[in-house]
């Protein structure tokens, strides 16, 4: 038997997923990554089929193929269909339960998704058409999902799904993921590629996810333990920053471990004051943190360009900044070690957001390299860090430190090191802003001073810092 149909008819795969009446009384959904056949189109959408086996309605079980109209930005045309005159082949149909385990070879029809035996006989380059449609079937190669992705140096992946699989022993053609059908690529678990496009060299970063990142520039300044790179997705083109240590702290453990409690610590909460971890990778061992992309610079950055800001603004990123600690506060955490380098500012002050969770503790081992790390910075840190012990009543002194830099352009307390700055800080003598400005309000003035006490239980709450910087801001307002 052969068919008389050459009409193209072309094969799109949904982007996402959708749901619409199946009948009058229920609701069926889609999965993304379906095929449906398209029978007809509009101006700005298509009308597809799909057969019964990729509609799950609310209830019920279907007994037909359902079409569909469905708007061009959520189809994907995976392949210009032709009916040819094709000589018809008996296929013993299997289902995809049996097909996942089945260990010969099976044929797979990208239109109506049956999945069948291939004859004993076949040969590596026969062709077969689906038995229904007459659609050229693809091979399917039987894959082993990879459980656990740090256990292998190299898997396959699919690019839509994201599912891995162990690499067959026999690789070597080309194979398609038994869920959707995408090509399967080659991927380095965690490995850095070197590409040399003419005189350029061009260094990409694979993340735990698949997704490989080729990094361009440094967008703002980190800090003296870490570097920062904006990256570019080689899959969906996106921007995302990139952080890693410094190659002299690379093999240092104490390090690593602070980067990776960073890392952890953003993967767990979620606040729009806190950068969004997008992504992880490692280099033998050294964990990279891939975030968000933030058109922001640091606050530190910005106060080397100008002598201080103005005081609303210096209001407004200071509450920012104490909502942000208030909700570490409320799960039990607090940033290590509050600086001017770690509190990220949008252009128009609208956005402020809080990072560098990896300092560790000053002990004996990292002291000098810590000393050389706060830099002048060191001014905002509170003399409980020396103690190797902090809090969130810390991070209440350090927002003083950061408010009082913020409104008169100057730190609060200089010296060469980290312990001559707490020398000066436990003298007890406390810079008062109205010691340089007379016209900043004596409340204003009473706060930071309050903020950055020595003794730990004068220092105010995050709740009546709030409150405070709310009733000030009226009045500078």
């Amino acid at each position: 038997m052969s068919s008389d149909k050459t009409d193209k008819k072309p094969l799109i795969r949904l982007k996402e997923a959708i749901r619409f009446e199946y009948t009058p009384e229920t609701m069926a959904s889609l999965a993304a990554g379906e095929i449906g056949r398209v029978v007809s189109s509009a101006e700005d959408r298509h009308e597809v089929i799909f057969g019964k086996n990729s509609i799950v309605p609310d209830k019920g079980i279907p007994t037909k193929a359902h079409r569909i109209w469905l708007p061009f930005s959520v189809c994907e045309t995976v392949w210009h269909g032709q009916y040819p005159n094709v000589q018809s082949v008996s296929l013993p149909e299997i289902t995809k339960a049996r097909a996942s385990s089945f260990s010969g070879k099976v044929l797979h029809c990208l239109a109506c998704n049956r999945i069948y035996e291939a004859p004993e006989d076949s040969q590596a380059k026969s062709t077969y058409h689906c038995p229904g449609d007459k659609t050229q079937l693809i091979s399917l190669v039987h894959l082993t999902p990879l459980a656990d992705a740090n256990s292998a140096e190299s898997f396959l992946q699919c690019p839509r799904c994201n599912e891995r699989y162990v690499i067959p022993e026999s690789f070597g053609q080309a194979l398609a993921c038994p869920k959707d059908s995408k090509e399967l690529i080659r991927r380095q678990r965690n490995a850095v590629v070197v590409q040399q496009s003419g005189p350029l060299v061009k260094v990409c970063i694979s993340g735990l996810s698949g997704r490989v990142y080729e990094l361009e520039e440094h967008p703002f300044e980190a800090d003296h333990a870490t570097e920062l790179f904006r990256a570019r997705c080689l899959e969906n083109n996106g921007l995302v920053i990139c952080k890693i240590l410094r190659a002299k702290f690379r093999d240092q453990a104490v390090w690593k471990d602070s980067l990776n409690y960073e890392l952890n610590y953003l993967k767990e909460l979620a606040h729009d004051g806190l950068p969004v971890c997008v992504d992880e990778s490692s280099i033998e061992g050294v964990p990279i943190l891939m975030m968000e992309n933030m058109n922001c610079q640091s606050l530190y950055s910005i106060m080397q360009k100008q002598p201080g800001l103005q005081a609303y603004h210096a209001l407004l990123v200071a509450a920012r900044v104490c909502q942000v600690l208030q909700y570490l506060d409320s799960r039990g955490l607090h940033h290590p070690d509050l600086k001017a380098s770690d509190v990220l500012i949008s252009n128009d002050r609208s956005i402020v957001k809080l990072f560098n969770f990896h300092t560790p503790s000053p002990n004996a081992k990292v002291k000098q390299e810590f000393n050389e790390i706060m830099g002048e910075q060191a001014s905002f840190a509170c003399p409980d860090l020396m103690k190797g012990k902090t809090t969130m009543a810390s991070n209440v002194y350090s927002l003083g430190c950061l408010l009082y830099f913020m409104l008169v352009g100057t730190l609060p307390f200089r010296g060469g090191s980290l312990i001559e700055i707490a020398r000066k800080q436990m003298s007890g003598s406390i810079p008062r802003l109205r010691d340089v400005r007379k016209d900043f309000p004596i409340a204003l003035d009473e706060l930071v001073a309050n903020m950055m006490s020595i003794s730990a239980e004068k220092r105010p709450t995050l709740d009546q810092v709030e409150q405070a910087l709310s009733q000030i801001s009226r009045q500078v307002g």
